[in-house]
């Protein structure tokens, strides 16, 4: 009852939040919009696209951030709610009201897993969160035709491939332990997460726009500590920093200079 009633605060602050954009008051992301437009004007670069960027950049540099909070079972509940605030915060944003799609298909799926028989629970689940990006898909086909202007289905897809497997590491909680690979050992759910701790996942930011796709058990095991045995190694400055975000910060550039000038209206 804990978890739920802070789960509901935390969700209800965040639209609290939002709301003040519905009624001309700014959320933090919207300071930036004249900034980035300017940027996208001079770049030749479309502004939606910009604004995705830019909150995928933001995200990396709060995950550092949050890195200094240390991972214990005491302060998961710190780094579930930062992932829900900053979440949806980041999906008002980009999306506006599309966001509904990606809380009422997590919230669906969530209900679906642990509410039917859990011999067959992930089979219904997963027909569901597939019909939906099916859906979404032709739908867009339908609306958009070969255009390239951002939408929920981006972030909706890594949202079903983590719904996929949360429903399957689900089913492999309840088999014997024989029947099981390493892998599926490794990832298996044998006891029903938390709201707070499940909407954290859903959310949590460095991977949700644009993936990687983060397994339920090595978001929970990152929250509390026990990834790292209470530890957290140190940041491989080169392989990370230089290497891995000089590539990605070169690949976005690239794309900022070049993209708008070779779209499909050219």
């Amino acid at each position: 009852m804990h978890d739920l009633n802070l789960a509901i605060l935390c969700i209800t602050l965040a639209l609290h939040s939002i709301s003040f954009e519905m009624f001309e008051f700014q959320t933090p992301f919207a300071y930036m919009d004249p900034w980035l437009a300017g940027l996208a004007t001079a770049v030749n670069f479309p502004v939606e696209h910009m604004k995705f960027l830019m909150t995928i950049i933001i995200s990396i540099l709060v995950s550092f951030c949050l890195r200094l909070v240390p991972s214990s079972p005491h302060t998961a509940p710190l780094k579930h709610i930062v992932s829900i605030l900053l979440g949806t915060q980041t999906l008002w944003y980009l999306f506006r009201l599309d966001m509904l799609h990606f809380f009422l298909t997590s919230t669906v799926s969530y209900l679906l897993v642990h509410t039917l028989p859990r011999r067959w629970s992930y089979k219904v689940a997963i027909a569901f969160t597939g019909t939906y990006i099916f859906s979404a898909h032709a739908y867009r086909l339908y609306v958009d035709y070969l255009g390239w202007n951002p939408d929920f289905t981006a972030p909706q897809m890594i949202l079903t491939i983590k719904l996929t497997a949360y429903a399957f590491a689900w089913h492999d909680g309840s088999l014997p332990a024989e029947q099981l690979s390493d892998r599926e050992k490794y990832y298996q759910i044998k006891t029903r997460p938390g709201l707070l701790e499940y909407y954290g996942w859903i959310l949590f930011f460095p991977g949700f726009l644009a993936g990687p796709a983060v397994e339920w058990m090595d978001y929970s095991k990152y929250t509390d500590g026990s990834l790292f045995q209470g530890k957290v190694p140190p940041i491989p400055f080169f392989d990370i920093v230089f290497r891995g975000f000089g590539t990605a910060a070169l690949s976005l550039l690239i794309t900022v200079l070049f993209a708008g000038k070779y779209g499909p209206e050219n």
